[in-house]
C-alpha cells in the first residue's frame, strides 16, 4: 500500500516510469528499480533497458505510505547496522532492511510485497479534489479531477523532466472521465461528464497547448455522460462512448459534410452506433482491416462488443463475446495488445497473425485477456 486510498488511474511516461493517481489530491511518480529490471530480463528471457543510477530496490516503513529507495552504497551500511542493532530498543523504528533477490520465476506473494517495489520518486500537488483520469505522451502529463464546477475541471500538464505544472487547460464543466494522446503526441483529447469533448494541440517544447475543436450543448451528439474515447490507428478518427448507449466516430477527413464543424475541420464521421447498454469503455485496434477501423466496447453490464466502422460502410458488427468470459460488473476499460499475436508466442508478422489479445478491466475486480480473431471474422 502506497497511495492509502483505491487506485483510480497510471500512465506510463517511459517504460520504466509511471505516474498514479488515487482517491487523494496528489499524483506519485514512480520508478522501476535495478532489481526488478534484473528479474524481469530473467523471468522473460528478453534483455531489458536500465539507467546506470537506478536504486538497487525499495522498502516500505512500518508505518508509512511512501518507500524509501535502496542504493547499493547503503546495502553494506545496512548490513553493517543489523549486526550493531540487532538487541537494539531502537530496531524495530528503522526502515525494514531490503534484500536483494533475483527471481527467476513468476513471483509468488510474498516477493510482490518487497522484491517488486517500484521507490517513489515524485509527488505532484495541484489538484483540489480526488484524481480521476491522467494520460502521457512520454514529455508531458496529463492529469484531471473530480470537479462539480468548471474552476475544478481543469486539466493539469506537468513537465516529466522538472516534474512542475506548466499549465492548465480549460474547456469543460465537470469532471473531465477520461485523457488520450494521439499516438503523433501532438494531440490530447478529452472527454467529460458534461457530455462534450475537447481537442488540444500542442504546440510549442514549453507546454502550450491551444484548443483546437470542441462540442457544446449544440454540437454535442452525445445526451448523457461520455465515459471513454480512443484514437483510431493513422490518428484521422477518434470515437467517444457514452451513457447514451451510443458510440460516435468524429473526423477531419471523413466528417459528414453537412455536420457543424467543431473546429479545425473535425467533424461527426458516423452514425450513432447503438448497443444495448450504456457503453464505459472503447479502444481501437492498432491497425487497419480491410480498410475498415476495428473497434472494441465494453458495456455497464460487462458485455463486450467488437465492431467496425468505415467511412463506406459505416457500422458493423463483428461479434458480442459470450459472457461466459466477460466480467459480471461494468467495464471500465478495454485495450488492444499493440502487436498482433498470442503474448506466448515469437512475433514474427502481422500479415501471419489471425489473433489480437484485448485486456479487460471491470468494477469485479478481475483484468481478462480474451484472444479475438479479428481478420477472420471481419473476411
Amino acid at each position: 500500500q502506497v497511495h492509502g486510498y483505491d487506485m483510480q488511474c497510471l500512465a506510463m511516461t517511459s517504460p520504466l516510469q509511471y505516474a498514479s493517481g488515487a482517491d487523494e489530491k496528489v499524483i506519485r511518480v514512480f520508478e522501476a528499480a535495478a532489481m526488478f529490471c534484473d528479474s524481469l530480463a530473467s523471468i522473460t528471457n528478453h534483455a531489458v533497458s536500465k539507467g546506470s543510477n537506478l536504486p538497487v530496490g525499495a522498502s516500505v516503513p512500518a508505518l508509512g505510505l511512501s518507500n524509501k529507495a535502496v542504493f547499493p552504497d547503503q546495502l553494506a551500511a545496512q548490513a553493517e547496522e543489523d549486526e550493531n542493532e540487532q538487541f537494539s530498543s531502537f530496531a524495530m523504528d528503522r526502515v525494514p532492511q531490503f534484500a536483494p533477490v533475483l527471481l527467476k520465476a513468476p513471483p509468488v506473494e510474498e516477493d510482490l510485497l518487497q522484491n517488486t517495489l517500484w521507490p517513489e520518486t515524485q509527488k505532484l500537488y495541484g489538484h483540489g479534489f480526488e484524481l480521476f483520469c491522467m494520460a502521457s505522451n512520454a514529455r508531458w502529463l496529463a492529469s484531471a479531477c473530480k470537479a462539480s464546477k468548471p474552476e475544478h475541471a481543469s486539466i493539469l500538464i506537468w513537465d516529466t523532466i522538472e516534474w512542475k505544472c506548466r499549465g492548465q487547460l480549460s474547456a469543460h464543466q465537470l469532471t473531465v472521465t477520461q485523457l488520450s494522446f494521439s499516438h503523433s503526441t501532438d494531440l490530447l483529447l478529452a472527454v467529460s461528464r458534461d457530455r462534450t469533448w475537447s481537442l488540444w494541440r500542442c504546440t510549442s517544447a514549453d507546454s502550450g497547448f491551444d484548443l483546437v475543436a470542441h462540442t457544446d450543448k449544440k454540437t454535442s451528439l452525445h445526451s448523457r455522460i461520455i465515459w471513454s474515447c480512443s484514437w483510431g490507428p493513422d490518428d484521422q478518427v477518434f470515437a467517444t462512448a457514452s451513457r447514451d448507449k451510443k458510440v460516435y466516430v468524429w473526423s477531419k477527413v471523413f466528417g459528414i459534410s453537412d455536420a457543424p464543424d467543431c473546429g479545425d475541420g473535425w467533424k461527426v464521421a458516423s452514425a450513432g452506433l447503438d448497443l444495448s447498454q450504456s457503453v464505459t469503455a472503447v479502444d481501437f485496434l492498432p491497425q487497419l482491416v480491410d480498410k475498415r477501423y476495428v473497434l472494441a466496447a465494453g458495456m455497464e453490464h460487462g458485455g463486450v462488443a467488437i465492431v467496425h466502422w468505415s467511412a463506406a460502410d459505416s457500422w458493423q458488427h463483428l461479434r458480442e463475446i459470450s459472457s461466459f468470459l466477460c466480467p459480471v460488473q461494468a467495464v471500465r476499460r478495454v485495450q488492444f495488445c499493440p502487436l498482433a499475436g498470442r503474448w506466448s508466442e515469437t512475433f514474427e508478422s502481422d500479415e501471419n497473425k489471425l489473433q489480437w489479445q484485448l485486456a479487460v478491466a471491470s468494477n469485479d475486480h478481475s483484468l481478462r485477456v480474451l484472444c479475438v480473431d479479428i481478420k477472420k471474422t471481419a473476411s
